[in-house]
C-alpha cells in the first residue's frame, strides 16, 4: 500500500507566531508529529507542504522536502484539498502514485503511533471508499449550550432542552484537526468541504483532542504530553 502523508505547515500563522515551529516542550511542534509519523513507517512518502524557508531548514533535518507549496496555496483562505490535490498531482508527474493521502495536521503533539495504525485498519475495513477523520466526543452534550448575549448575560440556545436529562441526548462530536485519511478514489471528487460525506470516525481520547489555537491550549497541551510522556 502507497500511502502518502502530506503535513500542511504554513509559513503565517495570526493567533500564535510562527506556531508550526514553536518549541513544544524542548522541539517545535511540527518535528514531534513528524518523529511520530516517521515511527509508523506506514508512508512510502511524508512531505511536508509549506511557503516557509524557515520551516524547509527545520524539518529537512529529518527528511528531505521535494518541492515548495505555491504562494496561490499559501494563504489563510486557501482550502486545503486544494493543496492535497496540488501535491498529489505534483507527485504523479513526477511518476509517484499513491493509494492512500493523508491529510496530517502538523500540530498533533499528542498523537501516537497505534493511532496511526488504527486509522489505517479502519480504512482497510471500509473497503478503502471512505474517509477516516479524526473526532472526539463533546464533554456535553450540546442541545444545552448557551452563548453569551450583548449584555454580557448567558443565553440558552435551546431552553426547552434543560428540562430533559442528559441521559436523552446522543454523544455529539467534534474534529480534532489531527488526522484526515482520504483513499485516492475520493479525492478527485471531494470538494473544498470534504468532511460532509461519506466519512468514519476515528474516536480519540480526551485527552489527545485539544486543538491548539491560543497560548493557554499551548500550555495545556504541553502539561499533558509532559504527564503521557513520563
Amino acid at each position: 500500500m502507497n500511502r502518502l502523508a502530506i503535513i500542511p505547515a504554513r509559513g503565517g500563522s495570526k493567533r500564535i507566531k510562527n506556531k508550526n515551529i514553536k518549541l513544544f516542550n524542548g522541539k517545535p511542534i511540527i518535528i514531534h508529529t513528524l518523529e511520530t509519523v516517521i515511527k509508523t513507517n506506514l508512508f512510502k512518502k511524508i512531505h511536508i507542504s509549506t511557503d516557509s524557508k524557515k520551516i524547509i531548514k527545520i524539518c529537512e533535518k529529518k527528511l528531505k522536502i521535494d518541492f515548495l507549496r505555491p504562494k496561490k496555496f499559501s494563504n489563510d483562505k486557501a482550502p486545503l484539498i486544494n493543496v492535497l490535490k496540488y501535491v498529489t498531482n505534483k507527485y504523479l508527474k513526477l511518476g509517484e502514485k499513491f493509494d492512500e493521502i493523508w491529510l496530517i495536521f502538523p500540530c498533533s503533539p499528542l498523537m501516537e503511533p497505534k493511532d496511526y495504525f488504527n486509522i489505517k485498519n479502519l480504512i482497510n475495513k471500509n473497503l478503502k471508499k471512505k474517509i477516516v477523520m479524526t473526532v472526539s466526543e463533546f464533554p456535553a452534550p450540546i442541545e444545552r449550550s448557551f452563548r453569551i448575549g450583548k449584555d454580557n448575560e448567558l443565553k440558552a440556545v435551546n431552553i426547552k432542552n434543560f428540562t430533559k436529562g442528559k441521559q436523552k441526548f446522543h454523544p455529539a462530536y467534534f474534529e480534532t484537526g489531527a488526522v484526515v485519511a482520504i483513499p485516492k478514489i475520493n479525492l478527485q471528487n471531494i470538494s473544498d468541504k470534504p468532511y460532509l460525506r461519506k466519512i468514519v470516525p476515528y474516536v480519540v481520547e480526551k485527552h489527545k483532542s485539544i486543538d491548539i489555537n491560543n497560548i493557554s491550549d499551548w500550555k495545556f497541551a504541553e502539561l499533558i504530553h509532559k504527564s503521557v510522556n513520563k
